[in-house]
């Protein structure tokens, strides 16, 4: 497991990527910045530039030592390339998850962490938030009986601020 590498200042352009995700981001390692990366989303390399060959060197023998990456029955050797999307994807899943918490509070979230729906309440015509509709007296009958529905439909329940298990 990697815990040398890093990526900062990611920007993630998802309109642009194709085959692959299309980012720019800073390279740390150690806790200093090493370089740069990108890659342009249509399913080739991600490149890095670095400030020193040193440095990539360094960065790249590093990367090299880690376990083997063990994808179905394939093993494959570790290597700068596999690091640097693997941070990549540990900041989507990060962005996400805070993006989902926020949602959380908006309504029931079903679905998948990858693709959700979120069912939201309405008083008197306006949303209103799970917490606040557990400040009314029928709110917690309300949202109980609202996952209960979905989850007789067959839908996964996500929310991990609900007063019940789910």
């Amino acid at each position: 497991m990697n815990t040398r590498v890093s990526l900062k200042n990611v920007k993630f352009f998802p309109t642009l990527s194709e085959d692959s995700n299309c980012f720019t981001a800073t390279v740390y390692f150690d806790g200093k910045k090493v370089g740069e990366c990108e890659n342009r989303g249509y399913g080739g390399s991600t490149n890095c530039r670095f400030a020193s060959r040193e440095k990539e060197v360094e960065v790249e023998t590093y990367c090299k030592s880690l376990p083997k990456v063990v994808y179905g029955q394939h093993t494959f050797d570790n290597n700068l390339e596999f690091v640097l999307d693997k941070c990549f994807e540990n900041w989507i899943s990060e962005r996400e998850g805070k993006r989902m918490q926020k949602d959380f509070d908006k309504g029931i979230c079903y679905g998948t962490p990858n693709r959700y729906y979120v069912s939201s309440f309405q008083v008197g015509g306006k949303r209103i938030s799970i917490p606040d509709l557990l400040k009314r007296g029928e709110g917690l009958g309300l949202l109980r009986s609202s996952c209960e529905k979905l989850r007789s439909e067959g839908h996964v329940i996500l929310n991990t601020n609900l007063p019940f298990p789910v």
